[in-house]
């Protein structure tokens, strides 16, 4: 038997089984496409018509990989979602790090307080000789303001790189959309569409 076939509202024809077989398994047909009986009414897909044969052919690897596409695509976006309102929601200048570096830092300024009161503020640590003619007492508290500063730099270190970390976290997250947005794109697109009957002529 004779069958034409509508492929995207496209009618071609009239093709013998053996060709309609042969394009299945290339490929050049798909499984979606409509055919029906040179002189009948009823239009059916292909899929229908030759279920074996339509089976293996590549239409239905070409439902499989958009599917795929489909799935990987809405896990990455919910992935990068997640990424994306939790680090919004995070505020790492409220965070552990930061707290601690600000009150590291308030301790450096009650230190400079009590040196500026005794006029030691102006002294240059790196000036052995002056700091040799200190007292004790003064080395003392210059070296507990020094180290001070030490630890008020380190933690606001820290503090910046918990801010820089959640800063890329944002910046991945919106990459992430961006990209499992685009796949579920491609798989959206890649499937093959259902067609209306179309009429017979």
């Amino acid at each position: 038997m004779d069958y034409l076939i509508n492929s995207n509202g496209t009618q071609t024809g009239p093709f013998p089984e053996a060709e309609i077989v042969e394009g299945l398994q290339a490929g050049r047909f798909l499984p979606t496409d409509l055919g029906i009986v040179v002189g009948a009414t009823d239009w059916k897909p292909l899929g229908e018509i030759f279920p074996v044969i339509s089976s293996g052919g590549k239409g239905g690897c070409r439902t499989a990989i958009a599917w795929i596409a489909i799935t990987i695509g809405v896990l990455v976006v919910i992935a990068g979602g997640g990424i994306v309102v939790l680090s919004f929601s995070a505020n790492p200048e409220a965070g552990n790090s930061c707290k601690v570096a600000e009150r590291e830092q308030a301790k450096v300024g009650q230190f400079y307080l009590i040196l500026e009161a005794r006029h030691l503020s102006n002294i240059d640590l790196r000036d052995q000789r002056k700091l040799a003619a200190l007292s004790r007492d003064d080395r003392d508290l210059i070296d507990a303001f020094d180290n001070q500063r030490k630890t008020a730099a380190s933690w606001s270190q820290v503090c910046g790189l918990d801010i820089s970390s959640n800063r890329t976290r944002k910046i991945w997250g919106i990459l992430l959309l961006i990209a499992g947005a685009f796949v579920s794109l491609f798989g959206f697109i890649l499937r093959p569409r259902s067609k209306g009957l179309p009429s017979a002529s």
